[in-house]
């Protein structure tokens, strides 16, 4: 066991550490308050004013507030280059500090790495609330009444209690490197915080033995995270990069950034759409194939190019057929005239009702609009696509939750 309590390990070159455990901690708390020197105590600012009287409201006008110390200093251990600890048990960092220049590797089948809280203590806290009080004032004469007014006075009224907080040293357990990081825990991390050091930004990397002992107990209070999907969440986070890299799909919230795009709703400031971009070229893809029976809308373009084209056919469409006079409205569906006049295929959302869990929603939903088609927008007849888009949409969104 190596036991490094405000102590320093200092290389200019490389530190190496093989032990059965490692505690590198800082060493003696004095949690007192209102100590002296301003540094070796707990110190404690007193009754900081938060708000002054808010009518109709209750809020915190004043409290004490903490300011936490170390009674002595953190732990050092700091290479100019590489720093690897090989450890049998367990690493204890705690309001401490390791540091690399270059690397830092840490092997251990524990690993706890925190800022220390200390003692609590109970801090004063004042409350007020403001309201308006309303009475009747009148002229009397035993029983009888009358010149009454009503009469109003603003009144305020205020109390006390205390707040109990931890005391936690002002220094936080820090595992820093200049380059690369990487943590080898065989059961647990339990990190308070791992962080880069700001000045030597680097890449961490953590691994982790996949046993059910690391799934249930890594990163308790850190950073370092497992999700694995339950009854209750049956999902799981998409990180592929061609699903993920929202800037490849061009969507609805592009033609909803035109400042002359026009709403059903004049208040509609956040448009209510279903589903993500990738969805939406789901959808139009969809389209696509119902109404033309090909994959392809345009010979020689790929799908995002396909949907580039369309998006901006519908702003330049939009445009058009507003100068002529033609009314074209997001959230409602084009008319007759309107889809007479196209002369691009188009993009439009339309406002439809979906329900989710029994409850009913109005959502934009993405049409396609083909130039040269009949009265009902399509070159084939298909009367049930909305309705089968609809449904499929209710799928997917129900998956995402």
């Amino acid at each position: 066991m190596i036991d490094n309590k405000s102590g320093v390990i200092k290389a200019d070159n490389n530190i190496t550490i093989h032990a059965k455990t490692l505690n590198n901690t800082a060493y003696h708390y004095d949690t007192k308050q209102d100590d002296s020197d301003g540094y070796y105590g707990y110190d404690v600012n007193e009754k900081v004013v938060k708000s002054d009287y808010v009518m109709d409201q209750t809020l915190v006008l004043e409290q004490d507030e903490q300011v936490s110390t170390l009674a002595s200093n953190p732990a050092f251990i700091s290479a100019l280059k590489d720093i690897n600890i090989n450890l049998s048990d367990e690493l204890f960092n705690s309001s401490s500090v390791i540091s690399a220049k270059q690397d830092l590797s840490i092997t251990a089948n524990k690993i706890t790495n925190e800022t220390d809280s200390v003692a609590t203590h109970q801090l004063y806290r004042k409350w007020g609330k403001k309201w308006v009080d309303s009475w009747e004032d009148c002229k009397k004469f035993g029983p009888v009444k009358w010149s009454c007014k009503t009469r109003y006075a603003d009144r305020t009224k205020s109390w006390t209690d205390s707040r109990s907080e931890l005391a936690y040293s002002k220094n936080k357990g820090t595992l820093s490197a200049a380059q690369n990081l990487t943590i080898n825990a065989n059961e647990s991390i339990t990190n308070g915080e791992t962080i880069q050091n700001n000045e030597f930004l680097g890449q961490v990397t953590t691994n982790y033995q996949d046993n059910p002992a690391v799934a249930e107990a890594i990163a308790t209070n850190g950073q370092f995270k497992i999700n694995k999907p339950t009854q209750a969440q049956p999902y799981v986070i998409e990180t592929r990069n061609e699903f993920v890299d929202i800037t490849q799909f061009k969507a609805s919230q592009y033609l909803f950034a035109r400042p002359n795009i026009r709403f059903l709703d004049p208040a509609m400031s956040s448009p209510i759409t279903l589903g993500d971009a990738y969805w939406e070229h789901q959808q139009l893809q969809k389209q696509i194939s119902e109404q033309t029976k090909q994959t392809r809308l345009y010979a020689g373009y790929d799908m995002n190019a396909t949907f580039d084209r369309l998006f901006d056919q519908s702003n330049e469409e939009y445009e058009k057929l507003t100068d002529e006079g033609v009314e074209i409205t997001f959230g409602v569906s084009l008319s007759k005239a309107a889809i007479k006049a196209l002369t691009q295929d188009i993009v439009w959302y339309e406002n439809q009702t979906v329900e989710l869990n029994g409850k009913q929603y109005t959502a934009l939903m993405p049409r396609l609009y083909l130039a040269g088609a009949n009265t009902g927008g399509f070159k084939q007849n298909t009367p049930s696509v909305l309705k089968r888009t609809k449904h499929h949409h209710q799928q997917q969104w129900h998956n995402r939750q």
